[in-house]
């Protein structure tokens, strides 16, 4: 069995459904079928909760814990370029696509 997973081998794993796996983790899908335009998506519940600790964070601490959140940026560089076989140095952080297209045009001539 999967460590913690609940399934035999990695082939169950893969023959779910992502909608089955990861469904409950967007409250959205109790009361909407969401069809994603790619405009504005909703949130999945580790994601608004790790915003709202950073809000919390800011609020009680101010810039306090700079280095926790610069830790946490290089963390998730690190694991983006493991995703893609990439180095961390090939990683932005960006708030949306159209951030990243703009920057991409920016430099062209």
């Amino acid at each position: 069995m999967l460590e913690g997973v609940g399934y035999e081998n990695i082939t169950d794993v893969l023959a779910e459904p992502l909608h089955s796996r990861y469904g409950d983790e967007f409250p959205v899908t109790r009361e909407l079928i969401y069809l994603n335009h790619a405009a504005v998506a909703p949130l999945s519940r580790p994601a608004a909760t790790a915003m709202k600790n950073l809000a919390d964070d800011v609020c009680y601490h101010g810039s306090l814990n700079y280095g926790k959140w610069m830790e946490a940026y290089a963390g998730l560089r690190a694991a983006a370029a493991r995703l893609i076989n990439g180095s961390p140095g090939e990683i932005a952080i960006l708030k949306n696509t159209s951030e990243g297209v703009s920057i991409v045009a920016e430099g062209l001539d």
